[in-house]
């Protein structure tokens, strides 16, 4: 009959096997799509390493019983990690603030249908982006969470692996296939939705400066000119 350990066994294996794949297509799609090679992608293709081993005997991520070792659990870790969190919701608040002061004063403006309609599609994008660093950001207080606090509620082996080394496994998992599915929304809807509104614009532009053309003075009296031709070669026939 199986044991604990081999639950546990089987749940790493398939989250690594997750978590692989979605990774490695995510960094794929970085590489190959011409829009995430900037500075985005590059934040996207970053990652954190961590250097504490992990326990075959307890199914436990564990840091050396040293100085170097409770030094790097205590501040490199735990601090370290607070802090990042802390600047991510920083930065979303900013950021949520920001792009709704942008919404009311591009609301506020008398703009053509068309150009509003080429900035909600942009804006939808960029909701979309924040969105994701949002669920990361999340993640990441989840596991530090769990990693440093909820883990200490019980003693039970089952409790502590589910709480600590499967949750720190499953959110670098998940990390690949939410950008994966974000990202891939944004490139593949955003991109050809904006070429459409694009080629929408471009072509009303067209339109408008023909009309112009037309009703322009030289350009009528060029076709009276033409109509009166027209009258008098029908009247000498």
């Amino acid at each position: 009959m199986l044991e604990f350990r081999h639950y546990a066994s089987i749940a790493m294996l398939l989250v690594s096997l997750f978590g692989t794949a979605s990774n490695l297509l995510a960094i794929l799609v970085i590489f190959k799509n011409s829009a995430l090679k900037n500075s985005f992608g590059a934040l996207c293709f970053s990652h954190y390493t961590c250097s504490f081993t992990f326990a075959p005997h307890n199914l436990q991520w564990e840091y050396s019983d040293t100085i170097c070792g409770r030094t790097y659990s205590k501040f490199l870790d735990f601090v370290y990690g607070i802090t990042v969190v802390g600047l991510m919701v920083i930065f979303d608040v900013i950021t949520l603030t920001k792009l709704h002061r942008t919404n009311e004063i591009w609301h506020t403006k008398n703009v053509q249908s068309t150009s509003r309609k080429v900035s909600n599609v942009r804006r939808s994008a960029e909701v979309r982006l924040f969105a994701q660093a949002c669920i990361q950001g999340c993640l990441l207080g989840f596991v530090i969470i769990s990693f440093h606090f909820i883990s200490r509620l019980s003693n039970a082996e089952y409790y502590f692996f589910l709480t600590t080394t499967l949750v720190w496994q499953l959110f670098h998992a998940l990390d690949g296939s939410l950008f994966l599915g974000f990202v891939t929304f944004v490139v593949i809807f955003f991109h050809f939705k904006l070429a459409i509104l694009k080629r929408k614009i471009s072509l009303s532009v067209v339109k408008s400066s023909d009309n112009k053309a037309k009703n322009s003075p030289s350009v009528v009296k060029r076709d009276i000119h033409r109509l009166s031709t027209v009258s008098i070669l029908s009247q000498v026939m």
